[in-house]
């Protein structure tokens, strides 16, 4: 039980009497009461020896003063109530509890003092105690609850423990003489400057081990720059900052001379604070979560031998122009403008950020470490020989803002992620370790250099992008792989152009669309490459594709590897050489893209997984779209939605094709390429596609390949045999060097809807054809249904070995009238001789079949004998009447049916250049000799007029059996005019039809010859092809009134370059045995007119033969003729009347009848007149026009008026007509004069004359003539 003792005062003032005492004399184990209730004396105590007391409370009940004459050491509390006063006039109180003043303390002399030597103790009360002499023992630690003061003449504060002066409320310890801070003194300063806790004025020393802590975790605070520190320390969690430079820190002896950051952020702003360096020692402390601020040029802490600076601490430099210190960081901010120079290399363990200045390593060779991250928002590197060297155990994310001179990667685990892009100017190296790009780029630009990538050291998982210069035989690696592997690309450029740069990744699986690349991804490295060029222009170039063992599929043989590329929709197998157990390079790329490497598919299987039926869709193929150099599978079943191929719009290659049973394949308006063999069980259809056989070794078509042995367009690109019947719709196309063996198979098809033709084969020098089509082809020419004459030929070059018999009748003759049709929908009856010569029989038995005698200039019969056993070469043409094929029935006569037929002729074909002769006079019958349309323009002609005359079968009426169609070459519009036809016409003349052609001079032969070139696809199967252009003129067709079938046509032309009278640009018309048209000139008639201008008094005489009686029209149809001068007019003759003709662009017709009377069916019925118009005239008004006679008119002309004339009298206008004597002649159509006088000419330039013409003049066309020795003018007249 404790116990105590109080002050009684009644016997002196002494301490040490045991009677003022209650209890005894205080001892150690007393609590002792001085001015409790019971001081009951007089005396106030004094304590006059050293003495000792458990504690001690002063003035607690009554006022008290106690004097401290004698040392006291007091082991717990000393309290001093407010009724107390304690004198302490040179003595020392050892104090090893709290002091709590509330009343009067009083230090009097110097030697007074008081040492605090408990560990734990309290300064308080509500006074304020003011020492001379303060000392706190080592281990002790005081806590301030309220002020202290430290003064008077010779006061002395030494600390040797702990000062805390609180935080709130928060006091101060103010000393002002001298004060001394022993190394194990230690200094808590909350407050925001070090005065505010530690007022020291005075001499001040921190000695050797002292510390000083700022350790206000609320409150920012400035470092005192008044004192030179031992240790300075930094906690509580606020920012420390300092108000400028700090006295170097104490740096006698080791270890002494710290600055330790335990918490929060210590910001030197542009100040330093280092230790000095008399002595090696000291130790810069930054703990985890710590911050140190630095924004002056070169203040990080400098001369401490030892730098604990954690992990997780960070160092941030945010001034201007700075030198960064060449330290192991934790975390390292770099923030603010300027240069930050790092000239030495520094670590970095935590994380490195950057968001303004220059990092600049200048022309050091240093290498930064960074174990962490890195994340740089901003700011820039420079100094080309700067290293940035990766190496955290861990993953680390990298984020810059800048181009990284050199980048290293020295990891002992982990990856290196990127954020962003990251750019490298002058090197990359790996030792080992790699980075991981995302969807980003390790990008280096010119000049950087790549090191140390291998499988065993380092690589990028990603996207590396290089630079590519510009030169020959360039080179560029990429250090890239998957997660796990390296996989490395090489580019070789044969020549670049134009600098760019080239991005490159690898993906550690199967290409996605690898089931359809040609690659077997069963046979494969499991990696796909990405390669894309950006702004590069290069001619060629080699990629080298690296992997590792583990890669590959089990069974691979990387001998055999190809390599192929996609373009993001369809592959591309390369050409590859090189091929090694880990790598391969495909040659000669144009283009880049992504690639695969594997064995490649030697056949295609289409699966249809794309869900359409298109061939050329790789997502539809296991392989990808065949190319010549695999087979191609159509299997038997599909899976459920999947549809069979059609290949259409392109060419698709094969090497082999195979249809098993049940599959289809349509080659539709496409082409399909087979380099190999065909192998088809189930069906295979190409009548409305082109198959193109291109193999290097010779191929063959087997035997019903195709469905119904039709193809529509057939290339012999190689050699190659018809095993079986194969008929060609569409063009038969041979390639140089090459052969065709038809084995007597091939057909070239004829039908409503086309005919087959062989295109122009490649010939020599001569003209002699370099591509063979040996055996005999089947050359069929269809024919609608229609009866009529149709002049044709037989395109073979053998035709004395094949009779007419045996090709255009089916080898069939016809002896009791009947059908006799060996081949339905083949052939043609041909009649006229006996059965024995060949002829079919009929009821007439009359001749269908005539040729052309060139001494008549006329057809006629085919000679009965041999008749059509006759060889169909023995002419060049034949005019044949057909009236269906041979199946209809003779014995209905005109009632038989009329039905379409095929005609065909089976022979070698001609190739190569074909001449033939031309008769000097009448006409020539000339047959395309080629199965093919050609082209009479590009003939080559040799005294042969430009003019042809086609048969068309739909002239003469709906009724009739065919006529002439005129083909005239214009010199003036280039291009041909052609009379108006009921068939389409041009230049271009079917295989299988014959036309007329003459001489071009009529008295010499001629030469035509026909070359592979003339050959065209071009024209119309409907006998001929496009309508030609028209020209400047006027269209004549003679119609019938009822169904406006075209009968026959003329044409007449003009333009002032052509001959007024009939020359070599026109064309005559040849004999009809139908109604026919023509133009009379100078006693010629012409199919095509060409001539001048028309001016008034010009007239065209149509001649119109073998008219019936029956109605019909004229047909006019002016082209160009808008804006002519001059009116036209047609007049009739027999019912002497005339229509005007409009001259727009517009058919005008006129109908007329042929009613049996004399006159109505004459030749010359109809003419057309070019004149002035003629005015109605007045009532009772002459018909004589009223003639201004200073009208303007064209210089030395005659005009007739009226025209044609009404009466015996007409009138002669004379326009700048000299006077002098004159001859008037009149003449008619065959040059007779029929009326002369003389006349003399005294009016002067312009005036008019009447004439009385001879009573009884005929009707018709007369030319009206004045002339003179020197001078002649004429102009037409018509009399009704």
């Amino acid at each position: 039980m404790a116990q105590s003792t109080s002050w009684k005062g009644t016997v002196n003032a002494n301490w040490n009497q045991v009677l003022n005492w209650t209890n005894g004399l205080p001892d150690s184990s007393k609590d002792v009461f001085v001015g409790d209730a019971h001081f009951t004396g007089s005396f106030q105590p004094k304590v006059n020896i050293a003495s000792t007391c458990k504690s001690i409370t002063v003035g607690s009940s009554v006022p008290v003063t106690l004097t401290l004459s004698r040392h006291l050491t007091v082991q717990n509390n000393f309290t001093i109530h407010p009724q107390a006063t304690v004198l302490h006039p040179g003595s020392t109180i050892f104090l090893s509890g709290n002091w709590i003043n509330d009343g009067d303390y009083r230090s009097m002399a110097t030697s007074s003092r008081i040492i605090f030597q408990g560990i734990n103790q309290v300064i308080g009360g509500s006074q304020i105690s003011i020492f001379r002499r303060l000392t706190t023992n080592a281990g002790t630690n005081i806590q301030l609850q309220n002020h202290v003061v430290v003064d008077s003449l010779g006061s002395v504060l030494t600390i040797n423990g702990t000062i805390d002066p609180g935080q709130s409320p928060m006091f101060s310890l103010t000393s002002r003489i001298n004060n001394k801070i022993n190394g194990t003194a230690r200094l808590l300063v909350y407050g925001a400057n070090f005065s505010d806790n530690f007022n020291f004025s005075g001499r001040t020393t921190f000695y050797a081990g002292s510390t000083v802590d700022y350790a206000s975790a609320t409150t920012d605070q400035t470092i005192s720059n008044a004192f030179a520190y031992s240790t300075l320390i930094i906690s509580g969690g606020s920012i420390k900052t300092l108000s400028g430079n700090l006295p170097l820190l104490y740096g006698k002896n080791n270890p002494n001379g710290k600055i330790l950051v335990q918490a929060g952020t210590l910001d030197l702003g542009t100040f330093t604070a280092n230790r000095a360096a008399t002595v090696a020692g000291g130790e810069l402390q930054l703990a985890a979560g710590t911050t140190l601020r630095l924004s002056g040029l070169n203040n990080f802490p400098a001369n401490f031998q030892t730098r604990n600076i954690d992990l997780n601490s960070s160092v941030q430099y945010y001034g201007s122009d700075q030198t960064i210190s060449a330290q192991q960081y934790g975390n390292l901010y770099i923030t603010g403008s300027g240069n930050k120079n790092a000239l030495q290399s520094f670590t970095v363990r935590g994380t490195f950020s950057m968001d303004n200045g220059n990092l600049n390593t200048g022309t050091a060779t240093v290498t930064h470490v960074i174990s962490g991250d890195m994340n740089m928002t901003g700011g820039t590197f420079s100094g080309a020989n700067g290293t940035y060297e990766w190496n955290g155990p861990v993953n680390q994310q990298v984020r810059v803002n800048d181009t990284v001179p050199r980048m290293r990667i020295n990891k002992p685990g982990g990856i290196v992620n990127l954020v962003n892009d990251v750019a490298i100017s002058h090197a990359l190296q790996f030792l080992q370790g790699k980075i991981s790009t995302g969807n980003n780029k390790v990008i280096m630009h010119a000049n950087a250099a790549l090191s140390g990538q291998a499988s065993n050291t380092g690589w990028v998982i990603g996207n590396m992008k290089r630079f590519v210069p510009t030169g020959n035989a360039q080179s560029v690696d990429f250090a890239i792989g998957t997660q796990n592997s390296f996989a490395p690309v090489s580019l070789l450029f044969q020549q670049v152009s134009s600098s760019g740069y080239v991005m490159a990744r690898a993906d550690g699986a199967d290409h996605s669309a690898i089931d359809y690349s040609g690659i077997d991804d069963a046979h494969s490295v499991n990696i796909n490459w990405t390669v894309q060029e950006e702004s590069l222009m290069f001619t060629q170039a080699d990629a080298s594709f690296g992997w590792q063992d583990p890669d590959l599929d089990a069974g691979a043989n990387t001998a055999i590897f190809k390599s192929g590329l996609y373009n993001g929709s369809a592959w591309t197998i390369l050409t590859s050489a090189n091929q090694q157990s880990n790598s391969i390079t495909a040659n000669n790329l144009v283009s880049f893209g992504q690639f695969a490497v594997g064995e490649k598919l030697g056949r295609h299987i289409w699966h249809g997984n794309a869900m359409t039926n298109n061939w050329f869709d790789p997502m539809n193929w296991r392989g990808g779209l065949p190319d010549a150099s695999v087979d191609a599978e159509i299997p038997s079943t599909l899976q459920p939605g999947r549809q069979y191929p059609v290949l259409t719009g392109q060419t698709g290659q094969v090497k082999d094709i195979v249809v098993q049973n049940g599959a289809s394949l349509l080659v539709q308006n496409g082409t399909l390429n087979i380099a190999g063999a065909i192998d088809n069980d189930g069906i295979l259809q190409a009548a409305e596609g082109t198959i193109g056989m291109n193999g290097s070794n010779p191929q063959s078509i087997p035997d019903e390949a195709f469905t119904g042995n039709k193809i529509m367009n057939l290339q012999v690109q190689n050699n190659l045999s018809l095993l079986g019947t194969d008929t060609i719709t569409g063009t038969l196309t041979l390639y140089d060097g090459k052969t065709l063996e038809t084995n007597n198979n091939l057909v070239l098809k004829s039908t409503a809807n086309g005919t087959a033709r062989i295109a122009p084969l490649p010939v020599d020098g001569s003209g002699n054809a370099t591509a063979f089509i040996n055996g005999q082809v089947s050359i069929e020419r269809f024919i609608p249904a229609r009866k009529a004459w149709r002049l044709l030929s037989a395109p073979i070059a053998n035709g004395m070995s094949v009779s007419i018999n045996q090709a255009w009748q089916e080898s069939s003759t016809n002896q009791n009238f009947g059908p006799g049709d060996p081949n339905p929908g083949y052939g043609v009856h041909i009649t006229g001789g006996i059965a024995a010569n060949g002829f079919d029989q009929s009821p007439t038995n009359s001749a269908s079949m005539k040729v052309y005698r060139a001494s008549s200039n006329s057809f006629i019969n085919l000679p009965a004998n041999p008749g059509t056993y006759a060889p169909i070469g023995s002419y060049t043409g034949y005019m044949l009447y057909i009236r269906g094929n041979r199946g209809i029935n003779l014995n209905d006569g005109n009632n038989a049916a009329v039905t379409s037929t095929t005609l065909r002729v089976k022979g070698t074909v001609n190739t190569g250049n074909k001449t033939y002769p031309v008769n000097a006079s009448g006409f020539t019958v000339f047959g395309n000799p080629y199965a093919s349309t050609i082209n009479f323009e590009t003939l080559t002609k040799n005294n042969v007029k430009n003019t042809f005359y086609i048969w068309d079968p739909k002239l003469s009426g709906s009724n009739g059996l065919g006529g002439y169609v005129t083909a005239s070459w214009n010199s003036q519009t280039m291009s041909y005019d052609f009379t108006a036809s009921a068939s389409p016409v041009s230049q271009y003349i079917p295989s299988g039809e014959a036309i007329l052609i003459e001489s071009a001079d009529g008295s010499n032969p001629g030469i035509i010859t026909v070359k592979e070139s003339d050959k065209t696809d071009l024209g119309s199967d409907q006998w001929f092809g496009r309508q030609a252009r028209r020209s400047r003129g006027i269209d004549i067709r003679l119609m019938e009134a009822g169904g406006n079938a075209l009968l026959d046509a003329a044409l007449v032309q003009f333009d002032d370059q052509y001959l007024q009278e009939a020359g070599p640009d026109d064309a005559g018309k040849l004999p009809a045995d139908a109604e026919s048209i023509s133009l009379l000139r100078n006693g010629k008639d012409l199919s095509i007119e060409r001539r001048k201008m028309p001016k008034a008094g010009d007239s065209l005489h149509i001649q119109m033969q073998h008219l019936k009686p029956a109605a019909y029209i004229l047909e006019l149809i002016p082209s160009q003729l808008s804006g002519l001068s001059v009116k036209a007019f047609i007049y009739d003759r027999y019912t002497m009347k005339s229509v005007s003709i409009p001259m727009s662009d517009e058919s005008f017709s006129y109908q007329f009848t042929v009613d049996g009377q004399e006159g109505s069916s004459r030749a010359d019925r109809l003419v057309i007149v070019f004149g002035e118009p003629v005015p109605e005239p007045a009532p009772n008004a002459e018909l004589l026009p009223v003639v201004r006679m200073d009208q303007q008119q064209a210089n030395g002309s005659i005009t007739v008026f009226p025209n044609p004339v009404m009466s015996q009298d007409v009138s002669l206008r004379l326009q700048d007509i000299p006077n002098g004597p004159y001859h008037l002649r009149l003449m008619n159509h065959q040059g007779q004069v029929v009326f002369s006088s003389r006349y003399q000419h005294t009016q002067g330039k312009s005036a008019q004359v009447r004439i009385s013409l001879p009573s009884g003049l005929a009707p018709g066309v007369y030319e009206l003539s004045l002339e003179n020795g020197a001078w002649k003018k004429t102009t037409s007249m018509v009399k009704p």
